[in-house]
């Protein structure tokens, strides 16, 4: 899900490779069709196979990492990333494979497994605050497991797609 900037370029994510194979931040700007990786990702506590970009204020990306559970920023104007939050993989959520959301200063994201019933999560990460807020929990039966797909804003309400694990 590459996001476009304000001067005609591409950001995108890479799950694996950059300069340590971990994933990496990439460019691409669609005039002269030059393409550069801006970030490399170095795995441990700086989080690994990222997934995804939203963009934020101008030149500001924010993203989740699979591995590690990063939430992240970078910073496109001085290229600079910095590590904003760690999900509590039991409590918070983990494996998130999907980008985030981002409304009124909150960062919306589904993780596959974590939370109460280890079974995935909906979490909000607020930008001012730096905490998370777990919304839901999920269970299996009924409400599914393992949240596969991206957050949309409906008429001002979250609504998840879902895949159900088939038991």
């Amino acid at each position: 899900f590459p996001s476009h900037d304000r001067y005609g370029e591409l950001w995108g994510t890479t799950a694996d490779g950059g300069a340590g194979g971990f994933g990496s931040i990439f460019r691409y700007n669609t005039a002269s069709a030059v393409f550069n990786t801006a970030h490399s990702f170095a795995g441990g506590g700086a989080g690994s196979r990222p997934y995804g970009l939203v963009m934020g204020d101008p030149g500001i990306f924010y993203g989740i990492t699979q591995l590690g559970n990063v939430i992240f920023s970078y910073n496109s104007s001085s290229a600079t990333y910095s590590s904003l939050y760690t999900l509590n993989s039991g409590t918070e959520g983990s494996g998130c494979e999907r980008p985030l959301f981002l409304d009124s200063g909150f960062l919306y994201g589904i993780c596959n497994v974590g939370g109460s019933s280890n079974l995935g999560t909906v979490f909000r990460y607020s930008l001012d605050a730096d905490t998370v807020d777990v919304l839901h929990t999920f269970t299996g039966t009924p409400d599914g497991s393992g949240g596969k797909s991206s957050i949309i804003l409906q008429s001002r309400h979250l609504e998840l797609q879902l895949k159900q694990k088939i038991s």
